[in-house]
Parts: C-alpha cells; structure tokens; sequence
C-alpha cells in the first residue's frame, strides 16, 4: 500500500470509528432521558 491508500484506510477507520462514538452517546443519552430522540 502506499502512503496515501494507508492515509484514505485510516480516515475510513476514523470515520466509522466517530459514527459508532455518536451511536453509542446517543443510545445512552435517550437511555438517560428515557425517551428517543428524533433523527
């Protein structure tokens, strides 16, 4: 792999990374409130 196919896996990485961050604070956040927030 080259440097940048390495750079473009691991922003792939770091993207999927921050969207399950965001799903799991969530998920706690309506927990914590006891309702579901609209999307």
């Amino acid at each position: 792999m080259t440097d940048t196919q390495l750079a473009l896996a691991q922003a792939e990485v770091n993207r999927l990374q921050a969207y399950h961050d965001y799903v799991v604070g969530l998920a706690r956040l309506e927990k914590a409130i006891g309702q579901t927030l609209q999307q």
